[in-house]
């Protein structure tokens, strides 16, 4: 269990149904946006459902850190599979948590 108090842990599960806010599987964990690292708090608005893969990857990146990260590794998947990528930064980055329904692989 993480260092949020249990209720609010459940509260953060329950805001996405229990989907991973960056890719959509099941959460497992809570996630700090703002890393606690980095002065982020345990307020509800800086906690999101993670599923343990992505709650690991993010690590103590920012949500927009995170996103650029993330970029830049569906910018390699895509040259590994010989897809020309031009401009890694217009490869748009769409979280499940913002809307994007259908999770991404990378």
């Amino acid at each position: 269990m993480s260092r949020v108090p249990k209720l609010r842990w459940h509260k953060t599960l329950w805001k996405m149904s229990g989907h991973c806010w960056y890719c959509g599987r099941e959460a497992e964990t809570v996630d700090h946006a703002k890393p606690r690292s980095r002065k982020g708090t345990n307020r509800n608005d800086n906690l999101v459902p993670a599923c343990l893969y992505c709650n690991n990857l993010k690590g103590d990146l920012k949500v927009s850190e995170f996103r650029r990260f993330v970029r830049m590794l569906v910018a390699r998947r895509l040259t590994a599979l010989g897809i020309v990528v031009r401009d890694a930064q217009e490869i748009p980055v769409v979280f499940y948590g913002e809307g994007n329904r259908a999770p991404f692989i990378y």
